[in-house]
């Protein structure tokens, strides 16, 4: 349904004066991409089902491995345990993936600073992913380590192979002038935005050097986030966060 006739239906539903939900509904159109980012589902390779199952067989084939659908990347292992590791607990997690890059081909130096808390008698050890210290949207390994350094889930959403010049051709502030005239906003919007320099990944393997801007306004409402190419001033994508 195109919104010409959504628009209809909806008057013959409210009447022209329920004008508040007329454009409520509407404003579902707005939660769009400015490019398209096609999914499809992406087999692991068959030298990564091969580690996996070189890997697994060592723990007698009790580890569950699943993949990810968009990469086809390990996405996790769980329901068993490794061999203990001496050292922290991120030292055990980085010497569980040094160990093991034929599975997890990731870069140790882009595992970001760790975030270690507590979790049901775990260490839970949380990374963000990033690329000459600049943070990869969706990035991220967690991991659960036992007092006695062993691994008993990795879940990971990383990127590898990413090579960018990572210094932006263009400042934060054009960025937020881009975003605010695509939203038609003039005036401060309702709330202080944000602008970060972020490495955005598509589905098709390509890596974009972006600004990460997210703005606040009721006019479009919404809680917007944009992701602007720092070299084109292109907008890459964006999203409406508030579900209605």
């Amino acid at each position: 349904m195109n919104k010409d006739s959504l628009s209809l239906n909806l008057k013959r539903k409210f009447g022209t004066k329920n004008l508040f939900a007329h454009l409520i509904i509407l404003s579902l159109f707005l939660i769009l991409p400015a490019k398209s980012f096609s999914f499809k589902k992406v087999e692991p390779s068959a030298e990564l089902v091969q580690a996996a199952k070189e890997f697994n067989a060592r723990y007698n084939n009790k580890w569950k491995i699943n993949w990810n659908p968009k990469t086809g990347l390990l996405s996790s292992i769980d329901y068993h345990r490794t061999l203990s590791i001496s050292g922290s607990p991120d030292r055990v997690v980085k010497t569980f993936i040094e160990e093991n890059q034929t599975l997890m081909p990731l870069k140790v130096s882009e595992m970001g600073k760790p975030a270690i808390s507590e979790r049901e008698g775990f260490k839970l050890v949380e990374y963000q992913q990033v690329y000459e210290g600049i943070p990869v949207h969706w990035g991220r390994i967690k991991c659960d380590v036992t007092d006695k350094g062993e691994l008993t889930e990795i879940v990971l959403n990383y990127y590898p192979n990413i090579t960018l010049d990572p210094v932006p051709a263009i400042t934060q502030e054009t960025a937020l002038e881009l975003v605010k005239a695509d939203l038609g906003v003039e005036e401060s919007p309702d709330s202080e935005p944000t602008v970060e320099l972020v490495i955005f990944p598509d589905y098709d393997g390509d890596y974009y050097l972006t600004w990460k801007v997210r703005i606040s306004c009721r006019d479009p409402l919404g809680d917007w986030f944009y992701f602007v190419d720092a070299k084109t001033s292109e907008i890459i994508h964006k999203y409406n966060n508030i579900r209605y």
